[in-house]
C-alpha cells in the first residue's frame, strides 16, 4: 500500500474511506454513497483528488464537480467505474463506467462501457467534467478492469459482453 501513492485514499460504501500513509491505515468518513462499485484517484502524494460511484463525481473536498453528474455508471454496478490518467502530462483523467445488470438501473438508458473526461486544471484545481458519457461498446456487463500495457506506454481498459463469453 506504501508504493502507490495514487492510490493512497479509497473511498466507498456508506461514507467509509481507508487512507494508507507512512505504513500506516486510518479510516476517516468519507463523502461517497453507494451500493457497490467506485473509484477514486490521489496525486502523487496520495492526497485525494476526486471519486466517484459512475454517476457523480466528487471533488477532493466531497462536493460534486460542475457537470460531475449524470454519468453512464451505476451505484449498483459491481465495478461501476475506473480511473484512468491521461498519459500526455496533463491533469486530465478518463472515467470509465459500466452500467447495473445491462443498463436495468440505468436512469440515462445507456448499457454500455463509456468514458468521461475530468480536468483537474479547471474549478480552482477542484476539477470539472468536461465530457460525458461516450459510448465505447454497447450491451456490457458490470465487469470492468483496466492494465498498464508492457510497454510502459498505454493503459488497456477491459469490459465484458454482456451474456457472452467475450472481452472488449
Amino acid at each position: 500500500a506504501a508504493a502507490q501513492t495514487t492510490d493512497g485514499t479509497w473511498f466507498f460504501g456508506s461514507g467509509g474511506s481507508i487512507v494508507f500513509e507512512n505504513g500506516t491505515i486510518s479510516t476517516p468518513s468519507g463523502a461517497l454513497f453507494t451500493e457497490e462499485g467506485c473509484a477514486s484517484q490521489c496525486d502523487a502524494n496520495g492526497d485525494p483528488l476526486f471519486f466517484t460511484n459512475g454517476e457523480v463525481v466528487m471533488d477532493r473536498n466531497g462536493n460534486q464537480m460542475p457537470n460531475g453528474f449524470g454519468l453512464a455508471g451505476s451505484f449498483s454496478s459491481t465495478q461501476s467505474a475506473v480511473i484512468v490518467p491521461m498519459l500526455d502530462g496533463t491533469d486530465r483523467y478518463y472515467i470509465f463506467t459500466t452500467p447495473a445488470m445491462m443498463g436495468n438501473f440505468s436512469i440515462l438508458g445507456i448499457t454500455g462501457l463509456a468514458f468521461s473526461i475530468v480536468d483537474m486544471g479547471l474549478n480552482g484545481g477542484l476539477g470539472d467534467v468536461t465530457e460525458k458519457n461516450t459510448v465505447l461498446f454497447d450491451n456490457v456487463a458490470e465487469k470492468l478492469t483496466a492494465t498498464r500495457h508492457a510497454t510502459g506506454q498505454d493503459v488497456w481498459v477491459v469490459g465484458h459482453e454482456w451474456d457472452t463469453d467475450r472481452y472488449v
